[in-house]
């Protein structure tokens, strides 16, 4: 009879059914392991408590290939993010004998930027998802962490995501307002 199986292979699926199913499995297995990703998880905001000052300047202290992109998101929240600690080179005479030189921070607070590992690539744009972000805001003046968060996610938004550094600074700002706890 034609196009009836010839085997007994071909009546139960056979290597057709087999092979679609391992197809199956890879793809699932591929798209879980490149879509992983940390959640939020914010340490510290408890000492972050009087941090919501008129004052909202930082200074980047790491930097990376993103460091645009970070600007950009803290300065649609009011922020302004300088590039270097301490612009301003300060003289002043201590006695009649000594000079003393230092440095004066133009900001209080600095953000340590570190980047985990690509875990994808988004094929719109040049984004990359990254497996955590981490956002470590530091008092310059007593050398302290005062609070971290971190996060993974596409470094520019990829279809129907956001920005990771977009998320972060929205979670910093409701630590720096106070809004915020640990996660």
């Amino acid at each position: 009879m034609p196009g009836a199986p010839d085997t007994e292979a071909q009546r139960r699926g056979g290597p057709r059914m087999r092979d679609k199913l391992f197809a199956t499995v890879t793809v699932l297995t591929v798209i879980f392991v490149a879509g992983c990703a940390s959640g939020l998880r914010v340490t510290g905001a408890e000492k972050a408590a009087g941090l919501h000052s008129a004052e909202k300047r930082l200074v980047l202290l790491s930097g990376s290939e993103w460091d645009p992109e970070i600007r950009e998101a803290f300065s649609r929240h009011g922020f302004t993010v300088t590039r270097f600690v301490a612009p301003r080179v300060i003289e002043r005479d201590v006695s009649p004998t000594t000079r003393e030189r230092f440095h004066q921070a133009d900001a209080r607070y600095g953000i340590t930027v570190y980047a985990g590992r690509p875990v994808d690539w988004c094929i719109i744009n040049d984004g990359v998802k990254l497996g955590r972000v981490t956002f470590e805001l530091t008092d310059i003046r007593t050398n302290e962490v005062v609070f971290t968060i971190s996060k993974g996610g596409w470094t520019k938004g990829c279809p129907f995501s956001t920005s990771v550094f977009d998320e972060l600074v929205d979670e910093f700002v409701g630590v720096w307002n106070g809004a915020r706890t640990e996660k």
